[in-house]
């Protein structure tokens, strides 16, 4: 009778009859697995670079937007101070330099009706266009009040 623990233990003999499943494989096998596993692995790491090179592209081009926005206000803003300086000096006789002020503020405000995208900012640059029409007919007025009172 043979003995129950050398029947559940794998001897030698057992063992080289029995490959595993590895060892059953060639090693050109094994060795093209690897390399497409190396493969696959670099795809991912490419297509996820790729898909974080286009985001930052996608960011800039946002930030860019802003900028752009940021600089028309600005513009706005530096040509009502201009106006306002010029509208003050009124007395010294630059009612032209007002007008030609008067066509820059309109041409700026155009081009930020144009661009502003954003409800909340389109909605202040018309608010704005509002109150510079409301200024430029106050200052027509005080011009020709002020020729008036000279002649």
């Amino acid at each position: 009778m043979t003995n129950p623990i050398e029947e559940t233990n794998p001897t030698e003999e057992t063992m080289a009859a029995k490959p595993s499943l590895l060892g059953r494989v060639r090693i050109s096998t094994k060795i093209i697995t690897g390399f497409g596993i190396v493969l696959a692995l670099m795809l991912v790491s490419s297509g996820i670079g790729i898909y974080s090179f286009m985001n930052v592209g996608h960011d800039v081009e946002i930030y860019a937007e802003h900028v752009e926005q940021a600089a028309i206000a600005s513009r706005i803003e530096t040509e009502f101070l201009t106006l306002q300086e010029h509208a003050a000096k009124l007395a010294s006789k630059i009612d032209g330099d007002v007008t030609e002020l008067t066509k820059q503020i309109r041409h700026e405000l155009e081009a930020g009706k144009t661009h502003f995208k954003d409800p909340e900012m389109a909605k202040r640059v018309h608010e704005i266009e509002t109150n510079f029409e409301i200024y430029a007919k106050d200052i027509v007025i005080v011009t020709k009040l002020q020729r008036e009172h000279d002649a």
